[in-house]
């Protein structure tokens, strides 16, 4: 079962926003070979000693079909894709179960240059309950107030506003603030939800 949880390190704006857990199913082998083969550990950027449920191209058998890895050797980097977008391992520890993971585009910047507004498959990883799809509005025509829940992002290579909302659009918290949401909505050039944890939350709205 796969778990979205809140960081246990200070969240940082200059990092990444994307804090991913999930628990480390076991796994079944069907021959003495099979096993002994899957349960020798391999590398993939910079993560060691990865097993189940990760595999690379030549360990198919080794893993779950949703967690093929890249290794990206220019950024020393092990990825997996998520619904078309790419995710980072930040931290795997087989001993607690966890791994923690971040939104590659996002990792040194909240304003990436064309961002994939992809639906995020709760199938592959659920959300714990301290998560929330949070919601970026890029290059709006507009100058909107902030009220709670919401906020103003600056990006440095974009001359218009950007603003972000910390609530999943569905949250009843948010029918106070409907005619701004669908302001944005239509004034502005790009939305992008993205599920963020507790400490990016606190962050973003401190």
């Amino acid at each position: 079962m796969i778990k979205l949880f809140k960081s246990p390190t200070k969240f940082m704006l200059s990092y990444g926003i994307i804090w991913m857990l999930f628990l480390i199913p076991s796994i079944v082998f069907s021959a003495a070979e099979l096993h002994r083969r899957c349960s020798e550990p391999f590398s993939c950027g910079d993560q060691k000693e990865l097993l189940y449920p990760f595999w690379v191209p030549g360990r198919e058998d080794c893993g779950h079909p949703d967690f093929k890895l890249e290794c990206n050797e220019s950024s020393a980097s092990a990825e997996l894709s998520i619904s078309s977008v790419k995710y980072r391992i930040l931290e795997v520890n087989y001993v607690s179960g966890i791994i923690r993971l971040a939104r590659s585009d996002y990792i040194s910047t909240l304003c990436p240059r064309d961002p994939l507004n992809a639906k995020f498959d709760q199938t592959v990883l659920p959300f714990a309950p301290s998560t929330e799809l949070i919601t970026i509005y890029y290059d709006c025509r507009g100058d909107f107030s902030v009220p709670t829940f919401t906020g103003e992002l600056e990006c440095e290579d974009n001359s218009r506003r950007n603003y972000y909302v910390t609530k999943n659009l569905t949250s009843p918290l948010l029918q106070g603030i409907s005619g701004l949401l669908n302001d944005l909505r239509v004034l502005c050039n790009k939305n992008v939800t993205i599920p963020a944890s507790g400490p990016a939350l606190a962050t973003l709205q401190s």
